[in-house]
């Protein structure tokens, strides 16, 4: 039964799941819930350290089927927790239901004209490099995505927009989404790309489809052991079943999601280049808040205070600020300062945001001194426990009948690497996740990480197969890529 999502139930769970990892400490803290996930392919280096531009850089979203914004638990997008693999030593399952099979993932590559021709490729086409996919990065992450009962699923996609793509006939990269029930080749694009799953009828006629998150009876964290009944049962409805995908440590699971960028040449004329920041201020209205206030998504109470301090002062009109440009800051910030007020903004946009009662007063006394800063809020009695179980992921309703990539004839670039991202699905039911669901999460995550050739942080010298000289010779650390879409 799907449902609609409860905006304020996927708040309530991200507080949680951030206070069990700043409570844990240690490797817990280094967690959290993350609305934007870079997966970056490639990263440029300057000034002795890591740069935000790169060669192929990617921001992914999480969505459900009514447009709520959801969340991945991860570590930091900056300096990213990385593993290191081998294509040969990552499984994938190819074709469609009733004629599954499992391949490694070089042997996809290789045959992927013959997989993906559904997708309009040629048959002969490989897209495999013997020496570049001997080493992949990958990323694990998880979630907990909350229905109201224990019979609701929920429908959702994942969107991704590429930096380095501005054409649809020439994108940076194809994209393949991989789970249990088969695996959908599609691409990025100019703009934002849903990534969906694909079923092709008798016809030849190819369907792209929501994902399906539905409860099961499995804990949270680790392979899913199904009995011969349970498999039987989920294939009569026309659902996921257990079975190896991603690296041999994570076992036979229904509740993962892979996706893997495969890198393609470009031609010049059609590649984005990255410029350096402007000093120029995002447009308003046209500019998102994050871009105004020039944080990220995922940027912390203290950031955006921070971030907001620092602009009102430069652009106050007694200082000889734009007065439009002055007002959007304070909008910005009356609504990302307050965590309900955030919540609707980033589920709905900023219509659903505009009861906050902020005015300028308020926003003033509270940064820089003064009476009129507004109590806080009184405390309210925390969201109980629920139940959290590993969810069945797996091919949901039609979104249409899809025409097929727009890619005449891709080539694999030749001097970039795989990228493979794989997330944990889990549900929660009645209240928010526990700390031993959470623990159990993050716990898997770190099992999978030390299960890998090599695991670090990207800036390690085991990572550098991802790295790149900078052209610009930015100052590393510069702050995020401007105006990133929404």
């Amino acid at each position: 039964m799907a449902t609609t999502t409860n905006a304020a139930a996927v708040s309530q769970t991200i507080e949680a799941i951030n206070e069990t990892c700043r409570q844990k400490g240690g490797p817990y803290t280094r967690y959290s819930c993350k609305y934007v996930s870079w997966d970056d392919c490639q990263r440029y280096t300057g000034g002795g350290g890591l740069s935000c531009w790169g060669g192929n850089i990617t921001d992914t979203r999480l969505f459900s089927k009514d447009g709520t914004q959801l969340y991945t638990v991860r570590p930091d997008n900056w300096n990213e927790q990385l593993g290191r693999v081998s294509a040969g030593d990552v499984t994938v399952v190819a074709g469609q239901p009733g004629s599954l099979r499992e391949l490694s993932l070089r042997e996809y590559l290789q045959r992927i004209g013959v997989e993906g021709g559904y997708a309009r490729l040629e048959e002969a086409l490989d897209l495999s490099h013997e020496t570049l996919d001997s080493k992949c990065s990958i990323r694990f992450q998880t979630t907990f995505l909350p229905v109201p009962s224990y019979d609701a699923t929920m429908e959702f996609a994942t969107s991704a927009y590429n930096y380095n793509t501005t054409s649809d006939d020439c994108p940076k990269n194809l994209v393949l989404l991989c789970t249990t029930q088969g695996t959908a080749v599609q691409q990025d694009g100019a703009g934002t790309k849903e990534l969906f799953h694909h079923s092709v009828d008798a016809a030849g006629r190819v369907h792209r489809h929501w994902l399906e998150a539905e409860r099961s009876t499995h804990i949270v964290g680790g392979p899913q052991l199904e009995t011969a009944e349970e498999q039987t049962h989920a294939r009569r409805r026309g659902k996921a079943t257990s079975a190896a995908l991603g690296i041999a440590a994570m076992g036979s699971r229904f509740n993962a999601l892979l996706t893997v960028q495969v890198p393609l040449q470009q031609e010049q004329h059609k590649r984005a280049t990255a410029q350096p920041p402007s000093d120029t201020p995002p447009s308003y209205p046209d500019s998102s808040y994050y871009d105004l206030l020039g944080i990220q998504k995922d940027a912390q109470p203290a950031d955006i205070k921070k971030a907001f301090r620092k602009l009102a002062i430069k652009h106050h009109p007694d200082k000889g600020g734009d007065a439009g440009y002055y007002q959007g800051l304070l909008n910005a910030y009356s609504v990302l300062s307050d965590p309900d007020q955030r919540c609707l903004y980033d589920s709905y946009g900023p219509e659903l945001s505009k009861s906050s009662s902020w005015d300028t007063s308020d926003i003033f006394s509270c940064l820089f001194g003064g009476s009129g800063c507004r109590a806080a809020p009184p405390p309210h009695a925390p969201p109980r426990q629920g139940i959290a179980n590993a969810a069945r992921v797996s091919i949901g309703t039609e979104v249409d009948v899809w025409s097929g990539l727009t890619v005449k004839e891709p080539r694999r670039s030749i001097s970039e690497h795989l990228t493979i991202t794989v997330v944990m699905y889990n549900t929660i039911t009645s209240g928010v996740p526990s700390e031993a669901d959470v623990v159990a999460a993050i716990d898997d995550l770190e099992r999978l990480y030390a299960a890998c050739g090599a695991h670090g942080r990207l800036s390690d010298s085991a990572f550098d197969f991802m790295k790149k000289d900078n052209p610009f010779d930015l100052q590393a650390g510069a702050g995020p890529v401007e105006c990133t879409p929404q």
